[in-house]
């Protein structure tokens, strides 16, 4: 469970630093793509923190 958590945070780290950068850049697909990974990310870790343990 805590391992499953990690793995999304840091995911969800990366789809961040990724995003930060194509901002700077003003790369709009690749913020946008960010974007989606993030919200996957989150709405997952969301899913798995509801479920019974």
């Amino acid at each position: 469970m805590f391992l499953k958590n990690k793995i999304l945070g840091f995911i969800t780290g990366g789809a961040l630093v990724v995003g930060a950068i194509a901002f700077n850049l003003e790369m709009i697909s690749l913020f946008i793509i960010s974007l989606i990974i993030l919200f996957i990310t989150t709405s997952t870790a969301y899913l798995v923190s509801t479920e019974e343990p």
